[in-house]
């Protein structure tokens, strides 16, 4: 029946409309069970196992809500802390277990991003839960080893414990995301095993948000009924070599989309967000002070598709980091604010739209409420009410119509009409 047919492993209660397939090609993956409009959710799920807070957020986080709030900390550890009695309370089951080495196992450091303290707590909840494992996909248990054994000198886990520890060490790199807050701040790892089925894509159909610490992919576009549901496990905004090594060093493949595959199409993004604003501002980006770099650039502009593969890669490497140079420094002066705080934001979307152009992405939808609030202040109401008529349709699209960011456009466009 249509519940037997959506329902994903290791998740109970949630929300479906997608099942999972098997091909040789693409693997373990999700595919809607019928046709999906924008927006609409395809997947809310719970995480199989409590999330952890991140290492550089537990002096200034709840360790159970994950809020900043004024914290207390546990009596016994003096490591957990909580913004209120009923969090330490609700969270209790989960840290007396934790509590006596707590201190140690966060000591644990961070390597290539990852943090070990997490993939320790998060390994310990999944062998003191009551579901099964064994079908999560898995990574060599190798890497692992150093770990486990630390965990056992610290008293986390008994040393006949090793060798199942190490078994739920090598499920988390394949199974785990970052939980959010409604700002899109990373706060929290958690192990969500039906979301982390659906295959990365650099232009994705679907997006994954957060309600607390509830997963929700939505769809970006329209899906056709068996069509499969992708997602991004990187930022498309970054540059395909860094995507690439990502993709490579953290999940094992090698993405063959046709922006990964294919390095002009990459370039002709990155030029024209890139050199419109290295021509219209040369001395903000900081870029080379060479006189003729503006007339290379405008060069490989109208000419990047007569460049030989090896000569459009190295306009890449050589455009790319100028072009995350340019978005940081539009970022910092924006949010600064000031007399050009509207030429900023204006910068900061025009090359959002460049590189979220196939998909509807949480920062562009934010930036396109930054935006609409900016000429709000310097009295511009018809622009004012484009914008967060936008921002309002893809927040809503991206988060829910629920979501605060939504809600947010919704009221700065009422009042816009209201008032004009």
């Amino acid at each position: 029946n249509f519940i037997a047919h959506c329902r994903l492993l290791f998740c109970s209660g949630m929300v479906a409309l997608c099942a999972v397939r098997t091909s040789e090609s693409r693997g373990r993956h999700l595919v809607a069970v019928r046709s999906v409009t924008p927006g609409e959710l395809v997947l809310e799920t719970a995480a199989a196992v409590p999330p952890v807070l991140l290492p550089d957020l537990c002096s200034s986080h709840c360790t159970r809500c994950f809020r900043a709030a004024p914290l207390s900390r546990c009596a016994k550890c003096k490591e957990a802390r909580y913004c209120s009695v009923g969090c330490q309370k609700a969270d209790w089951a989960c840290h007396r277990g934790e509590c006596s080495s707590l201190r140690a196992v966060r000591s644990l450091p961070v390597e290539d991003g990852r943090p070990f303290s997490c993939d320790a707590l998060l390994a310990f909840r999944m062998m003191r839960s009551s579901l099964h494992w064994e079908h999560l996909l898995r990574s060599s248990r190798e890497v692992h080893q150093r770990i486990a054994s630390f965990c056992a000198e610290a008293g986390l886990i008994d040393l006949e414990q090793l060798d199942v520890f190490v078994d739920c060490l090598s499920a988390l790199p394949k199974n785990t995301i970052l939980v959010s807050t409604v700002q899109g701040t990373a706060v929290a790892a958690g192990l969500y095993p039906s979301i982390c089925m659906a295959n990365h894509s650099c232009s994705p159909n679907g997006v994954v948000s957060f309600s607390g610490r509830q997963a929700r992919l939505r769809a970006t576009c329209c899906i056709k009924e068996g069509e499969e549901v992708c997602i991004a496990y990187v930022d498309p905004i970054l540059p395909v070599w860094r995507r690439l090594r990502v993709l490579s060093s953290d999940y094992g493949f090698e993405c063959r989309c046709p922006s990964c595959v294919d390095p002009s199409a990459e370039l002709d993004k990155v030029v024209s967000s890139t050199g419109d604003v290295v021509l219209t501002s040369h001395e903000l980006c900081g870029t080379p002070s060479d006189p003729g770099f503006r007339d290379v650039v405008g060069d490989r502009q109208v000419r990047s598709k007569e460049y030989s593969l090896a000569e459009l890669q190295q306009c890449l490497l050589d455009l790319q980091p100028l072009h995350l140079q340019v978005l940081a420094l539009s970022v910092q002066a924006f949010e600064a604010g000031g007399p050009d705080v509207l030429e900023h934001s204006t910068r900061i979307l025009h090359i959002y739209r460049r590189f979220y152009s196939r998909c509807v992405a949480a920062p562009l939808a934010r930036q396109l409420l930054a935006h609409a609030k900016a000429l709000h202040a310097t009295d511009r109401p018809t622009d004012c009410a484009a914008f967060a008529a936008e921002a309002a349709a893809m927040c809503s699209v991206v988060h829910g119509e629920d979501h605060p960011e939504a809600l947010e456009a919704r009221t700065l466009l009422a009042q816009i009409r209201y008032t004009s």
